[in-house]
């Protein structure tokens, strides 16, 4: 599982989606991995592995959808999640925002999480 992250929105929904998810799946080894494309620090220890759970953390610099779309390929990511928030801005509104971008051409199965889902709303993973 490939989970996008960012500042904006909150990569939390994406965290709590994915340990739901892989809590529920039936093998006992599972690869997370976080993206996140940029140089500010993202928080990314909202995963809670299992002891048979291997999580590695990856930064990335320059295009985020290309970056995104080629980590997932490279990796042979089963599932992408990313939180989204919508458009923000002219340059979303003519060219769309991340998610709808990486749908075009989408580099694995995609779980997209609106930016509103969060722990409160699910309960605890």
């Amino acid at each position: 599982i490939l989970i996008a992250v960012d500042q904006r929105p909150h990569p939390a929904p994406a965290f709590d989606a994915a340990n739901i998810l892989a809590t529920a799946l039936p093998q006992e080894k599972l690869f997370l991995a976080t993206l996140h494309v940029g140089s500010e620090p993202v928080e990314t220890d909202w995963i809670e592995p299992r002891p048979t759970w291997t999580v590695l953390h990856w930064t990335a610099a320059g295009g985020v959808v290309e970056n995104i779309t080629d980590t997932a390929r490279t990796w042979s990511a089963d599932l992408l999640v990313c939180v989204t928030e919508g458009r923000h801005g002219l340059l979303d509104a003519l060219r769309g925002s991340t998610v709808e971008r990486l749908i075009h051409d989408p580099p694995a199965a995609m779980l997209i999480v609106p930016h509103e889902w969060g722990t409160d709303q699910v309960g605890t993973s």
